[in-house]
């Protein structure tokens, strides 16, 4: 009868315990997995405006385009008498488009790389988080199974007092 009861109480210890943890794993697991799509949400972000931002420097390309080809069509209308000033024009208009063309080259290669350090500083401050969830979450292992070692010990504690009892007990009742 006692070991039985032994057994019965030490297996729903063991069974509250084990559904604390699992209680307490899951909001962890969960937690991670909020914080990871926190992230990836942030760097879809990034993405989308990066490629916005391309998209309008190209429309800006495509309008200094269309501006360029539109002079040159008017610049050919012109009588042959107007030729090397037209000439002079379109030198000052290639430099000054070579030019803006060039800043915004510039302009574009400052914005990539700046988007590359804040991604990279991204994936390195998401891989910090994780690393530190996973710190987080080897600590907590560590101290429910101190947790439990302390339980088990109180168990046991507790069930040689009852078994003191117990046959204390008997034997008054034999006595």
């Amino acid at each position: 009868m006692r070991e039985w009861l032994s057994g019965a109480i030490k297996k729903v210890t063991l069974e509250l315990i084990y559904n604390i943890v699992d209680e307490r794993t899951t909001a962890i697991l969960e937690k991670q997995e909020k914080d990871k799509q926190e992230l990836l949400g942030y760097i879809k972000r990034l993405e989308d405006r990066q490629e916005r931002d391309k998209e309008e420097l190209l429309g800006h390309i495509r309008a200094l385009r269309d501006e360029f080809t539109e002079r040159l069509n008017r610049m050919e209308d012109r009588q042959e008498e107007d030729k090397e000033e037209l000439l002079g024009h379109i030198k000052t208009f290639r430099d000054e488009f070579t030019e803006r063309l060039n800043k915004i080259e510039d302009r574009q290669e400052k914005d990539k790389e700046e988007l590359l350090g804040h991604i990279k500083t991204l994936r390195d401050e998401f891989t910090e988080r994780l690393n530190r969830m996973e710190d987080r979450q080897e600590k907590y292992q560590e101290e429910t199974r101190a947790e439990l070692r302390h339980i088990n010990q109180r168990l046991d504690t507790l069930m040689n007092m009852l078994l003191t009892l117990f046959v204390e007990r008997r034997k008054e009742e034999r006595g």
